[in-house]
């Protein structure tokens, strides 16, 4: 007999544990059962044939789990390598909430890069965030994107802004410079590592702008990749020159003689001011409120670009000389191509005033707001 109870209060316990099972594991199949909601976000620069996208899961993201989005880059724009900066944010409402990475990119004519993100999501924290990827001064995509599952919350406005916070300090704008001339194929090819020094500072009269100098030591003459050419093994010396504007490079000039972004010598270089079709001022979103104008002018054959847009500012009287570039006594296809170029004039201005914008001989006005 007290075998068959033994047996019975066996059978009981059994049948609680079995019943109470479901219940305490049912919160992992729910999470693994938010839609993942694939999204492919692009952004383009038009008549340049160049884009940047993101991809990934717009839901189902854990607090302090981390997920992988896909970044690439394309210069389909047949016309030179695309050199430049990004960052990627989280953003909420107000803020940043915090910057995935910033990066400097090299991609040549016709190709693409794919760059595998991995995002941390913040602990405690269920809803939505918005995923910004922005190339300083030229554009910014925001996606929403979900840690749990979409709700009935409101996603957004989320604040979108062309500048990487990060650039926008000296310190930041000094590590974009160096990283600059570290990546430069004159440095990659041969320069001496431990030879890199920063030697000057300079500031230009120009807000969140600077230009910092560089010197360092090569195990061989002569400028560029040179790989498979004949070189002189001989110590020698550079000096770089590298312009940051705003988060992004500006230029920068090697021994005076070498252009560092377009990689070719100065003086096979034909500059000349750039016939401009139209200007757009628009205003960032920032406290203060900044001002941009976005310049579309024209590139007269398939060999010229842009070369460089100088603003001089006297009182409420802006001008700015934009030129484009082309290499000299060089046969280039006749085709009429386009650029689009930002330029940001800072927040130094006064509500309810009027402005004159001179860009070459293109006039218009503006008033801030």
């Amino acid at each position: 007999m007290l075998k068959t109870k033994t047996l019975r209060a066996g059978i009981t316990v059994l049948l609680l544990v079995s019943a109470l099972l479901p219940a305490g594991c049912q919160k992992t199949p729910a999470a693994q059962e938010i839609p993942p909601d694939p999204f492919t976000t692009t952004w383009n620069l038009g008549e340049e044939k160049r884009s940047f996208s993101i991809s990934g899961n717009s839901a189902g993201h854990m607090p302090g789990e981390q997920s992988e989005f896909l970044l690439k880059i394309n210069n389909h724009s047949g016309v030179e390598r695309w050199q430049g900066e990004y960052c990627i944010l989280l953003v909420d409402t107000n803020k940043v909430v915090k910057e995935i990475t910033h990066e400097q990119f090299d991609i040549p004519v016709g190709l693409e890069t794919q760059q595998p993100v991995l995002i941390e999501f913040p602990e405690d924290f269920e809803g939505p965030l918005g995923l910004c990827v922005t190339v300083p001064n030229r554009g910014t995509t925001v996606t929403t994107v979900w840690v749990g599952a979409k709700t009935g919350v409101n996603a957004g406005p989320w604040p979108v802004d062309n500048i990487c916070s990060s650039y926008l300090t000296e310190e930041g704008s000094r590590e974009l410079a160096e990283r600059f001339v570290r990546n430069s194929p004159t440095f990659a090819f041969d320069g001496i590592p431990n030879t890199l020094e920063l030697v000057e500072t300079l500031y230009p009269d120009t807000e969140n702008a600077w230009q910092f100098v560089f010197q360092f030591e090569s195990a061989n003459a002569g400028y560029g990749d040179r790989t498979g050419q004949m070189v002189a093994e001989v110590i020698t010396p550079h000096e770089a020159i590298v312009t940051v504007e705003q988060g992004e490079i500006k230029n920068g000039v090697m021994d005076g003689k070498w252009d560092m972004v377009n990689q070719r010598m100065l003086d096979e270089i034909e500059i000349q001011s750039a016939p401009i079709h139209e200007v757009e001022v628009y205003f960032m979103k920032s406290n203060p409120v900044q001002v941009g104008i976005r310049i579309h002018g024209g590139l007269p054959d398939g060999c010229t670009t842009f070369h460089n847009a100088a603003v001089n500012r006297q009182d409420n009287i802006i001008d700015i000389e934009v030129t484009i570039q082309r290499p000299a006594g060089v046969f280039c296809p006749a085709v009429y191509t386009f650029f689009d170029e930002s330029v940001n004039l800072g927040s130094d201005f006064t509500a309810g005033e009027t402005y004159t914008l001179n860009v070459n001989d293109y006039v218009t006005t503006f008033e801030m707001p």
